[in-house]
């Protein structure tokens, strides 16, 4: 994240600490929704990479995702999408 203007761009993290931050991708039928409360709403096609505590990583289409920090859980877990609760400290993407 640039934190000059604000904007974050394609390889780049967001630290979510005080904003709410919604994310459609363009060119595909993925939306993210970042909340501050420590809540991390993906809706689209996806495959779970790794489940920790402290991280959580996924895939959809060619874009890797990483949701970070502590006592995270998957909510809501179904075939178009799900959330990520707990201690939520950086999402990253590439």
């Amino acid at each position: 994240m640039n934190e000059n203007d604000g904007r974050f761009g394609y390889s780049d993290s967001v630290d979510i600490k005080n904003s709410d931050v919604v994310f459609p991708l363009t060119g595909s039928d993925t939306y993210i929704q970042i909340f501050s409360c420590g809540r991390f709403v993906f809706e689209g096609k996806y495959s779970i990479g790794e489940y920790l505590s402290e991280r959580i990583s996924f895939k959809t289409g060619k874009r890797n995702f990483s949701v970070s920090g502590s006592r995270l859980r998957l909510k809501n877990l179904s075939n178009e999408g799900f959330s990520v609760i707990g201690n939520i400290s950086s999402v990253s993407f590439e």
